[in-house]
């Protein structure tokens, strides 16, 4: 006789963490995060400057981090994508990488978070709304404006001032020379 096996609910998906990668372990120690500001080798500009949140990740302190984990858009590569059809965006999830950025890449704190905060934030990045504002939207503004929605998400669930993202705008712009468009 056939032995009836009852039917499994399906499994939820793994939570969008970077600590199941070994070398971006993010342990739970309260680590400061970041708006990074990237600007494009040929612009200094905030409008020329891919923006994304950050922090440090693989060591239980500061010292001992290795590596970033990054929130940011990425495009579609162009093969995917019907010759004429405008670029698309997508966020697929936390992304780590070794070392620190570059020189010319800015950070701005936006506080400290622990590993609790960071897991809940990858997870406002995952239901902020990419809204491209129209078909010749660069990844650049695509990513000002989809970090905007993610900060203001932050604002609304408490994990940041309301007044933040104004501040961080006045540092950008004091910095880089030019009005960002928070």
């Amino acid at each position: 006789m056939a032995k009836v096996i009852p039917r499994q609910a399906p499994q939820p998906a793994l939570p969008l963490i970077a600590a199941y990668d070994w070398y971006a372990r993010d342990h739970d120690v309260e680590t400061p995060v970041y708006l990074v500001v990237e600007p494009l080798p040929a612009s200094s500009s905030v409008q020329g400057s891919r923006w994304s949140i950050a922090w440090r990740v693989g060591g239980l302190t500061e010292d001992a981090m290795t590596g970033w984990c990054y929130l940011r858009l990425r495009a579609t590569p162009v093969s995917l994508v019907d010759q004429g059809d405008p670029p698309h965006y997508g966020y697929h999830g936390p992304m780590t990488e070794s070392g620190s950025p570059t020189a010319n890449v800015k950070r701005y704190k936006i506080g400290n978070t622990t590993l609790a905060a960071r897991i809940m934030i990858q997870e406002m990045a995952a239901k902020t709304a990419i809204v491209p504002a129209d078909d010749t939207e660069t990844l650049e503004k695509a990513s000002q404006n989809w970090i905007q929605r993610l900060l203001h998400a932050m604002v609304t669930k408490g994990f940041i001032a309301e007044d933040m993202p104004t501040i961080i705008a006045m540092r950008v712009r004091t910095e880089m020379g030019n009005s960002p468009p928070m």
